[in-house]
């Protein structure tokens, strides 16, 4: 986990991490038909470039010919939007 994240020069440490993770969701708009289809990816390969400074590209898994997410990490992501949504 980062530690004190919210500290400007903390934040120098992740801020690569949160632009990747950004530039590497961009594209995918054009492998899904609504962005709600997009943004639970999207949104949890940034809460972990946050999190722990680097993003597990789930996003990626949008276009399987590149697809760069880790199984594991694919299944994380899809449990917890599962349970998210079973929240309401």
């Amino acid at each position: 986990m980062q530690k004190d994240m919210f500290t400007p020069q903390a934040a120098e440490k992740y801020l690569d991490a949160i632009n990747q993770a950004a530039r590497t969701a961009v594209p995918m708009v054009e492998h899904v038909k609504a962005f709600d289809d997009l943004a639970p990816f999207a949104a949890m390969d940034l809460f972990m470039a946050v999190a722990l400074g680097t993003s597990p590209n789930t996003v990626t898994s949008l276009d399987p010919a590149h697809n760069r997410s880790d199984p594991r990490d694919l299944k994380f992501a899809l449990d917890a939007m599962r349970s998210t949504k079973a929240i309401g």
